[in-house]
């Protein structure tokens, strides 16, 4: 949703939410078994911390029936590992340790 290149990842908590949102649907698809595909949108509020989104919705698409429940646990300790690696993530960016595109 928000352009990563250019901005300040100590200040603009778009560019550490298009990244981590990206990270989380990769490591979604390639970690939960039946799962062929997922989508991450972090949304954040003003006065919120990055690390407590307003809102994160995850899409889920797979081949085969999933158990809502395990799938829905796996999804929430993934996403909340993601977030609580922002900190992580910046530090990464500012350093130049991770290239965006």
């Amino acid at each position: 949703l928000e352009a990563a290149a250019g901005k300040n990842p100590a200040s603009h908590v778009g560019k550490l939410y298009n990244l981590a949102a990206s990270r989380i649907s990769g490591t979604i698809a390639a970690s939960i078994p039946h799962v062929s595909s997922a989508e991450c949108v972090l949304v954040s509020q003003i006065g919120r911390l990055a690390s407590d989104p307003r809102i994160v919705d995850v899409c889920l698409a797979g081949e085969e029936r999933m158990s809502a429940a395990t799938v829905r646990n796996a999804v929430s300790q993934i996403v909340r590992s993601e977030l609580e690696a922002l900190a992580d993530l910046r530090d990464a960016l500012v350093e130049e340790r991770i290239q965006v595109y």
